[in-house]
């Protein structure tokens, strides 16, 4: 059994400068992708289009689940979805268009949940300690983590998860 925490839905549109096929080849692979997201500390193969996650949560703590790739057309989309009793509850697609200048945009539409173990029928208490980031901006124009400016600047660094977290 488990108890739901509230879930959010993301869409966002990246361009990059590079060719379609080149962003598809880093992104089909999800191994990969520690490289250039630093929240993700490993992903690891567990079998044909399975894979499972450690990421850097709230506080720097390490949430780790299983995911599946459901749906790849090669150069256009992938598509996935985390196991059913994953602790992150998360699916998502990836769009890939070329761009008139020999660059990609990437339509990410993302939804993500977090799930709280029960116990005994009741939620287990959860604690987490989350410390301050400091960020010039921030602390000059008192944003706060409810913030567009959060979520614009700080979604890809810290992941939707972190930021929903923060918010509640």
């Amino acid at each position: 059994l488990c108890k739901e925490a509230p879930g959010f839905s993301v869409q966002k549109t990246a361009t990059i400068e590079a060719p379609v096929e080149r962003v598809f080849e880093l992104l089909v692979n999800p191994e990969k992708l520690p490289r250039i997201m630093d929240h993700v500390q490993e992903v690891k193969k567990a079998g044909e289009h399975r894979y499972h996650w450690t990421v850097l949560g709230p506080g720097g703590v390490p949430l780790h689940w299983d995911s599946e790739v459901t749906h790849i057309v090669p150069n256009e989309l992938l598509a996935w979805r985390s196991a059913p009793d994953a602790l992150v509850q998360n699916a998502g697609t990836l769009r890939f268009e070329p761009t008139a200048d020999g660059g990609t945009r990437v339509r990410f539409p993302h939804h993500s949940r977090l799930r709280r173990p029960v116990r005994g029928g009741s939620a287990m208490p959860a604690t987490l300690l989350i410390k301050p980031w400091n960020d010039p901006i921030v602390d000059t124009l008192g944003h706060d983590p409810r913030s567009r400016y959060v979520e614009t600047f700080w979604l890809p660094t810290l992941g939707p998860t972190a930021l929903l977290l923060l918010r509640h």
